[in-house]
């Protein structure tokens, strides 16, 4: 038995068939499940993840097989934790696609590759643009197209979000000075609130670009208020006292408190797409989003609905009072060229005189 790490043990077997592996394995979480009693009378509770591997169907050499052992531990607490898992050879494939992504997106952010689009947001009748959402796109030449959902988390994993909010953010402020009277959302990871002076870029690049503070609005998930309440509070107050806007994203998605709209202050509520999807469904949530939509018209926020697809959502929206509407059905996301464009078909036609 070995300990590689502070919280990491090992432990090697002779004489086990696969069976017997699998045995012991599960074993040796539920042993380890099992209520411990220390000094003075509590009972702690601890989970263990246990990955295993078997010589030699896994591997005949010592650092592949403690390499396998790794991955599998890696996938038992990527599933939650608590549960022994066995390696299986497409661990090994993951990893490798892994690795290459993770280079592609170094190379990417060095050289400014990650494109910046902008989906309009439109006002209730829909038919004049109020602000746009910058939103990061990344097609790699050899890998093609990368989701975000999978590029941005990687981001944050590797260290790399704080200069690619950076590219973000200074791009679409360059962009959005060709664009007078329409604000300008960039979102904000939970990384760059708590491993960052979010505060400082901003306010940097604010200066660096002398872009109207009041135009510009910072978008935030509730994940960010979770990770650290304190810090998450003060960059918040930080961002306003700038004279910037800030909105909670997907309100409704995650662990929402009705005591974070009152304490930190939003300037907007941007109400999750999932509400707005189940709009004339089965499970339709059109309770639930009228309730929202009131509670953020009462403590005075502007309320954006996304993820508007379709007429029907997009009069529900209207009706209940949302001041900004946004979703494929009025546009899909822009380059900056396309998005001047798609302005200029949507202007307030002024009045002959």
């Amino acid at each position: 038995m070995a300990r590689p790490g502070n919280d990491e043990f090992m432990l090697l077997v002779a004489g086990l068939g696969r069976d017997g592996l699998t045995e012991l394995a599960d074993r040796i979480v539920m042993r380890l499940a099992e209520p411990i009693d220390v000094d003075g009378g509590t009972r702690v509770m601890i989970t263990a993840s246990v990955g295993y591997a078997l010589a030699p169907a896994d591997g005949d050499r010592t650092d592949d097989l403690v390499r396998r052992v790794e991955l599998a531990v890696a996938k038992a607490k990527e599933d939650g934790g608590g549960e022994a898992v066995a390696f299986a050879p497409e661990m090994d494939l993951e990893l490798f696609r892994r690795r290459a992504l993770e280079n592609a997106l170094r190379k990417a952010v060095a050289a400014g590759d990650i494109s910046t689009l902008y989906q309009p947001i439109m006002d209730p009748t829909g038919t004049r643009v109020v602000a746009a959402e910058a939103l990061a796109r990344w097609s790699d030449p050899l890998l093609g197209p990368i989701s975000p959902d999978l590029f941005i988390p990687l981001a944050e994993e590797t260290g790399l979000i704080p200069e690619l909010g950076k590219q973000i953010l200074r791009r679409a402020l360059a962009d959005a000075m060709d664009w007078p009277g329409i604000d300008i959302a960039v979102n904000v990871s939970a990384a760059q609130i708590h491993h960052g002076d979010i505060v400082e870029v901003v306010g940097e690049e604010l200066q660096r670009s002398g872009f109207p503070a009041h135009r510009l609005e910072i978008e935030i998930t509730e994940s960010v208020l979770l990770a650290d309440e304190k810090r998450a509070q003060g960059q918040i107050h930080g961002l306003r006292n700038l004279g910037v806007r800030v909105a909670l994203d997907d309100f409704g998605a995650g662990y929402s408190s009705l005591q974070y709209l009152h304490k930190f202050g939003f300037d907007k509520l941007k109400i999750d797409r999932g509400f707005i999807k189940s709009i004339g469904t089965p499970d339709d949530s059109s309770v639930i989003l009228a309730s929202i939509v009131k509670l953020g018209l009462g403590l005075r926020m502007t309320i954006t609905g996304e993820g508007v697809e379709s007429d029907e959502q997009f009069r529900v929206l209207r009706d209940l009072g949302c001041h900004q509407i946004q979703g494929y059905l009025f546009s899909r996301p822009l380059t900056a060229g396309q998005f001047t464009l798609f302005l200029a078909a949507h202007r307030p036609i002024a009045a002959a005189g």
